[in-house]
Formats: structure tokens, sequence, C-alpha cells
């Protein structure tokens, strides 16, 4: 058991890695193109509009030390340009084998997140949205055997959770942009690709 938690750190971490080189690749790709920012008043903007109070929605797929396979959904709402705060929800799935049982395992998270947003910092362009917060919640799990006959098993992981955020945003559009996302906390670590729609 402990060799293959050990694979899935593993996987977790090269999977993030990978994000991180994406990133950085299209980072400066794009600083090469348009320049360290776009004049606006010489400000930068997080989203690619001038106005705050901006909502965003966010929808990937990723993989954790924990599951297979993760949604992960969020609606997101910009105080300001460097503050937001997301309403997130997470479902993931699972196999674990106890005793020759294998059993299927749903998580369902739900909480908050809370993002500083680097732009004005590191005076970005418009079209990127550079972040790092904390999240925290409760997580409610699901076991339901493959075989009817087997045994119940308990996983014990309904409970509360909190952890960290770093993730960025390319804007392909003033209304879509793609994403990606690692996390770590008391419950799950992983990470994540999937997009963003600005209203």
């Amino acid at each position: 058991m402990r060799i293959v938690v050990r694979l899935r750190q593993n996987l977790i971490f090269t999977m993030m890695k990978k994000v991180a080189l994406i990133a950085i690749i299209l980072f400066t790709v794009n600083m090469y193109s348009f320049g360290q920012s776009v004049e606006k008043e010489n400000k930068s903007y997080v989203i690619p509009h001038d106005d705050d109070n901006a909502f965003l929605i966010n929808v990937g797929v990723g993989k954790s030390d924990i599951e297979h396979l993760y949604v992960p959904f969020s609606i997101e709402y910009f105080a300001n340009n460097d503050i937001s705060v997301a309403v997130s929800m997470l479902m993931g799935f699972n196999t674990e084998t106890a005793n020759n049982w294998e059993y299927s395992i749903f998580n369902y998270s739900t909480g908050l997140n809370l993002n500083y947003h680097l732009n004005t910092l590191f005076n970005l362009s418009y079209k990127w949205d550079l972040y790092l917060g904390a999240n925290g919640g409760y997580n409610i799990n699901t076991v339901t055997p493959k075989d009817w006959n087997a045994p119940a098993f308990n996983s014990d992981d309904n409970r509360l959770y909190g952890g960290g955020q770093i993730g960025i945003r390319y804007y392909i559009t003033p209304v879509l942009g793609i994403n990606a996302e690692g996390t770590l906390g008391t419950f799950r670590n992983g990470a994540s690709l999937g997009i963003s729609l600005h209203f």
C-alpha cells in the first residue's frame, strides 16, 4: 500500500512540474511578443477589462494523491484587481482495494478559496493572471463496493480540510482563458487544468 501511495505522489509531483513548465513557456512567449505590460493608464489588469467586481467561472480536470480523477468547479468574485473570493466545489473519483475486495470512492468537497493576484505587483500583461491563496471547506466521502457481497469499508474521509493553491491563467480572448492550478493541503494534493469564463 505504501508503494502505491508513493507512486501516486510521484505522479502528482511530475504532473505539477509539467504544468509549471508549460506555464513558464507560455509566460516567456507572451513577454517576448507583447512586452512586460500593456499600457492602460500605466496599470496592469488581472482580467482583460477595466472593470472591478467581475465574476469568473472556472472548471477543469485534475489528479491528486487520493483520486484518479477530480473535477473542480468554482465561481470567483473579484473584489478588486488584486483580491478574489471563490465558492468552490470538487468531485473526486478513486478505486481502493481492501482484503481483495474493490471499492469505488467518491469525494464531494465544497468550500471557499481566497486568492491574491500578482499582476499589479509584478506589472504583468493583462493577458496573464498569476495568483496564490488559501482554501478551506468540508469533504463528504462515499464508499460503494463493486461486489455487493463485499464487507463494509469505512474510509473515514468525512472531514474539514484546509490548504493552499497557486495558479496561472492565460486569456485567449477577453472572455475565455485557460488555467492551471496546483494545490497542497491537509486532505488532498493535486494539480488540474481547465478553462475560465469571464462575466
